[in-house]
């Protein structure tokens, strides 16, 4: 056996797996490649809502820290307001100025005090003040005609530049110091670490949904999506503390068991979409007239919410409190639900065409190919 046969009976050929351009693909080959997409698919659906639930879990916490920020100020505010104000004229008027100590300033005060010291030892020794030739006046002339001495200058303390500079030295390491700790104090205060770990999570479960599109249908893709919502109850409780009903685990068992029946009633066979076939679907009339719906749909949902902010906003410039509305809530799911069908639809797209260039059929050769990818990159994080 030559070297060729070896590598072609121990790696078989990926095309054999997912079949020609405009085929079905069936066998025992389709039916591993089905097993590893819904696996695939129920791992990406995890991640995802693990990732949401993250996401939730550090703004609760960021909420809860400006709560208790907000109560603390409250309660200081009150406890000055309570405080009467004779009371609190009588504990400023017992601080002696004689009793605040030299050791007790900054330095930045004890160079004013230097200043000032420098500037009277100045004007004691002024050329008006010094002795001269000439003769004192009646007020300052000594009766034994002997002229006063002149007073000693008084000691000024100076600071020497080795001094100066390890002053500088210090605050320099203060602030550094200063600056790394506010940095600190934000990252907990932002929940920066459960936030970056929350959006790692998200992007490999869509990472994972991305390739179960390019093994299995795009409707089994779709339905193990809603294994998510399970994901999602169990995480409520033991990471958000959330309280659950009974319909809460009744709704999980029916996610089960609607998964289940869709996994093992569906055909395993997948249609093959090269980038030819995938034109020629693009170009029917219903399919365009499909995505232009979506697209109107989206388009009208957004001028929407722009409307209700706008005037919410021209109200609250009147005085007038307005508080966010249900049906404006409701249409941000509405937005990002229609998004999701597109990263669905050109997901899928994408995906099978990376699949079969890897299996050795370039079908990055089409400008269409440019159109799908982009429209994909651009649904993607929109849908958030």
């Amino acid at each position: 056996m030559t070297d060729m046969d070896f590598t072609n009976s121990s790696f078989p050929n990926i095309t054999s797996v997912i079949g020609s351009c405009g085929e079905d693909s069936s066998g025992s080959s389709t039916s591993s490649s089905f097993a590893s997409g819904v696996l695939v698919a129920f791992l990406g659906s995890t991640f995802e809502q693990l990732g949401l639930t993250l996401w939730k879990l550090a703004d609760n916490r960021v909420q809860k820290r400006r709560e208790l920020r907000k109560n603390i100020l409250a309660d200081d505010e009150h406890v000055e307001l309570a405080t009467p104000s004779s009371h609190r004229d009588s504990l400023a008027g017992n601080v002696d100025d004689e009793s605040v100590d030299q050791r007790t300033l900054s330095p930045a005060s004890k160079n004013d005090m230097i200043e000032v010291v420098r500037r009277d030892s100045d004007d004691d020794l002024s050329p008006s003040s010094q002795i001269s030739g000439r003769s004192f006046g009646a007020d300052t002339q000594p009766e034994d005609g002997i002229p006063p001495s002149p007073r000693k200058p008084t000691t000024v303390i100076r600071f020497d530049s080795e001094v100066e500079e390890k002053h500088i030295e210090t605050d320099d390491e203060e602030n550094e110091t200063d600056r790394l700790e506010s940095w600190r104090v934000w990252c907990v205060e932002k929940e920066i670490v459960v936030t970056v770990l929350a959006a790692i999570v998200y992007a490999a479960g869509n990472g994972l949904n991305f390739v179960a599109l390019g093994l299995i249908q795009e409707s089994i893709v779709t339905l193990i999506g809603a294994w998510a919502l399970v994901i999602n109850i169990v995480t409520a409780k033991y990471m958000l503390g959330e309280e659950l009903s009974r319909l809460d685990g009744v709704a999980v068992i029916l996610i089960a068991v609607g998964i289940a029946l869709s996994i093992f009633g569906s055909h395993h066979s997948t249609t093959v979409w090269c980038i030819k076939r995938l034109v020629t679907q693009y170009k029917q009339l219903s399919v365009i007239i499909l995505i232009i719906m979506n697209l109107t749909v989206i388009i009208s949902l957004i001028s929407f919410q722009f409307g209700f902010f706008y005037w919410r906003r021209h109200q609250e410039s009147q005085g007038i409190l307005v508080k966010m509305r249900q049906s404006v809530k409701f249409s941000y799911m509405m937005v990002g639900a229609q998004i999701s069908w597109f990263t669905v639809l050109f997901g899928k797209s994408f995906s099978t065409l990376i699949v079969q260039t890897a299996a050795g059929d370039n079908q990055f050769t089409d400008p269409f190919v440019f159109i799908i990818v982009i429209a994909f990159l651009i649904s993607l994080p929109s849908q958030l």
